[in-house]
């Protein structure tokens, strides 16, 4: 994404995939943000180096017990294109979700909106499920807030989280 015009449309990301970004930044509009989808059978989304002004709205697990998700963030800088939006960086799981996934952020520049909330987050990690197998990292990020930095929910009793020099 190379554009100094702002992209006044929602990027869906929902099969398995591995960008690896130079660094370049981009402005998402009002409203307008990037959506991963790791939903399907064995789904890895990967994304490196990413540098954008917007939120990331991910979903990961499925209600299939056999299947397996991961969910990579890494490197990524993301600061909110407007004031007042919801999370920064979003991660869910429905309450349908009996799978196993792995979710990782780390090495990450997260800079929260400046509203007190609880939905407004810079990172917010939120698993409804009292099913599937939950592997979270968390780790070496830079999170940047001045109300809510990290809001983590783990309602299975199958979650592992690692959470570690943030």
């Amino acid at each position: 994404i190379d554009t100094l015009a702002a992209i006044n449309q929602d990027l869906v990301i929902n099969k398995s995939l591995r960008l690896y970004a130079r660094g370049q930044s981009a402005r998402f509009g009002n409203g307008r943000n990037l959506t991963l989808s790791a939903t399907g059978a064995s789904t890895q989304i990967t994304l490196e180096n990413l540098w954008i002004s917007g939120r990331i709205d991910a979903s990961i697990g499925s209600s299939t017990a056999a299947h397996s998700q991961q969910l990579t963030l890494r490197g990524l800088r993301i600061t909110p294109s407007l004031l007042g939006e919801t999370a920064t960086v979003s991660v869910t799981a429905s309450g349908s979700v009996t799978s196993s996934y792995s979710l990782t952020i780390e090495h990450c520049h997260l800079l929260e909106n400046g509203f007190a909330p609880s939905t407004h987050a810079a990172l917010r990690i939120y698993h409804q499920s009292t099913q599937g197998t939950v592997t979270a990292s968390v780790r070496e990020n830079q999170i940047m807030a001045a109300a809510h930095g990290v809001l983590l929910w783990m309602n299975s009793r199958n979650s592992v989280s690692f959470i570690d020099a943030n």
